[in-house]
C-alpha cells in the first residue's frame, strides 16, 4: 500500500474514531453547521462553526475534522481560514446538501400560513 493510501487510511480511522468517542459534541456542531448553512445560502466552513463553539478541555481539537465527514455535506472549494492561530491555511467551504429541500419546505409552509391568515 502506498504512503498515501495509508494516510488516507489512518485519517479515516481517525475520524471514524472521533464519531465514536465525541458523538455528542460531534452533532452539537453539525447541528451549528446546519443552523448556520441555513443562513448562508447552505454554505458553511469549519471558521464558522469553531466561531460558536467553545472546544472542551478534554476534546482534541482535530476532532472538528469528522464534522463534515458526512454524505449531507459536500466539499465545493477552499478559503483561507480567519484564525490567526492557523496561519492563513486554506480550509473547505461545504454545501450542505438538504439546503434545497429546507428551502422548499420552508416557502411551502410560509405559503400555507399566509393563505390561513387570509381566510380568517
Amino acid at each position: 500500500m502506498s504512503n498515501l493510501s495509508n494516510n488516507t487510511t489512518s485519517k479515516q480511522a481517525a475520524l471514524d474514531l472521533f464519531e465514536k468517542t465525541r458523538l455528542e459534541f460531534l452533532q452539537n456542531c453539525r447541528w451549528i453547521a446546519i443552523r448556520i448553512a441555513k443562513e448562508h445560502g447552505g454554505y458553511v466552513n469549519i471558521d464558522d462553526v469553531r466561531e460558536q463553539v467553545t472546544t472542551p478541555e478534554n476534546v482534541d481539537p482535530r476532532v472538528y475534522g469528522a464534522v463534515f465527514n458526512r454524505a449531507d455535506f459536500e466539499k465545493v472549494g477552499y478559503l483561507q481560514t480567519t484564525r490567526k492561530t492557523s496561519h492563513a491555511r486554506p480550509i473547505a467551504n461545504f454545501y450542505w446538501k438538504q439546503y434545497s429541500n429546507w428551502i422548499s419546505r420552508r416557502d411551502a409552509e410560509s405559503d400555507s400560513k399566509a393563505v390561513q391568515s387570509r381566510m380568517i
